[in-house]
């Protein structure tokens, strides 16, 4: 029905038509910038959780050395070595 009124040459119809469509136009938009933060955030949130990851990694290799020199492990290696 809605279209039937479009094809007349009402202008008022044409006129509330035409501003429903700028006002879907204005949504859309609002929802593609907030589409584009919301990526970037979570880009942002990928980049650090690799950070994150790769600092626990290096955490735990450090504390593995000082476990292992800790231990005795690396002067029995070491005077093994040395014969």
């Amino acid at each position: 029905m809605e279209l039937k009124l479009l094809e007349t040459n009402d202008t008022s119809v044409a006129a509330i038509w035409k501003k429903k469509c700028v006002e879907l136009f204005e949504v859309c938009n609002a929802l593609k910038d907030e589409n584009t933060k919301v990526r970037d955030c979570c880009n942002e949130l990928i980049v650090q959780g690799v950070q994150a990851a790769d600092m626990m990694q290096k955490d735990d290799i450090l504390e593995s050395v000082r476990d292992f020199e800790g231990s005795g492990q690396h002067n029995r290696y070491h005077s093994q070595a040395d014969s």
